[in-house]
């Protein structure tokens, strides 16, 4: 006799369905004709990707973020297959869902950090007001304070312009947060500082925190390790 199948108890645990998930994914010309990477990520969850130079880990943020198609497999985001979504739907997909800080996403040198951070707001739709707030107090997380913010990009030390595209990408309440190297160029406390907020964004918020790095002392901030080697998935 076939059991009914039954909802869990009251306050019976039931595990969150993963923020991100890879099925066989391999990246063209990269690792193709292996088994491909199957990866889940969790909401909370702070993930640094690592490996040598060439090994994978920018397009592995650029395969989740729908930015580049899969030589196989499927990439799927708060349960929707990225690679399913065309046209304008991928555009308007990404910006409800992802938070990106990518080397080739630089900064609008016509607006100030503030003005930059808070542009995904003011193409949303937030008055300007609240954006720029919004944008000052996640630049001030971030580690940019004071006089820096209003400073144009040319103006700005290189680490603040750093710190001005991870804030970037954290400014909206996107639940998936994909970062290339956000320690870039940064002096070592302005690094610290910044990855403890990540960590909170995280542990705190709720959010997957995505960090692509060849730094031990990035990985360390980690919940977990996903390390690549040729495209391939090495140990996870």
């Amino acid at each position: 006799m076939t059991r009914p199948h039954l909802p869990p108890r009251p306050g019976a645990h039931v595990a969150p369905a993963p923020a991100v998930r890879l099925e066989g994914v391999s990246a063209a010309g990269n690792g193709a004709g292996g088994p491909g990477i199957t990866l889940a990520l969790r909401p909370g969850e702070f993930v640094a990707v690592t490996g040598l130079p060439g090994a994978g880990k920018s397009a592995l943020l650029r395969l989740i973020a729908g930015l580049e198609r899969p030589a196989s497999g499927t990439v799927s985001v708060a349960g929707v297959a990225v690679g399913a979504l065309r046209g304008a739907a991928v555009a308007r997909f990404r910006f409800a869902h992802l938070g990106i800080a990518l080397p080739d996403m630089p900064l609008v040198d016509a607006l100030d950090l503030r003005e930059n951070v808070a542009l995904p707001l003011l193409l949303a739709g937030a008055p300007r007001g609240v954006a720029l707030e919004r944008a000052a107090e996640v630049l001030r997380l971030a580690g940019v304070t004071g006089a820096a913010q209003t400073l144009a990009p040319e103006e700005a030390t290189a680490g603040a312009r750093q710190l001005a595209r991870v804030a970037r990408a954290c400014v909206t309440s996107a639940q998936v947060l994909l970062l290339d190297e956000p320690t870039e160029g940064l002096e070592p406390a302005a690094a610290e500082g910044v990855l403890r907020w990540l960590r909170r964004l995280a542990s705190v918020e709720g959010r997957t925190v995505v960090v692509a790095t060849s730094r031990v002392a990035v990985a360390a901030h980690a919940d977990r390790e996903v390390r690549l080697r040729s495209g391939a998935l090495e140990a996870a």
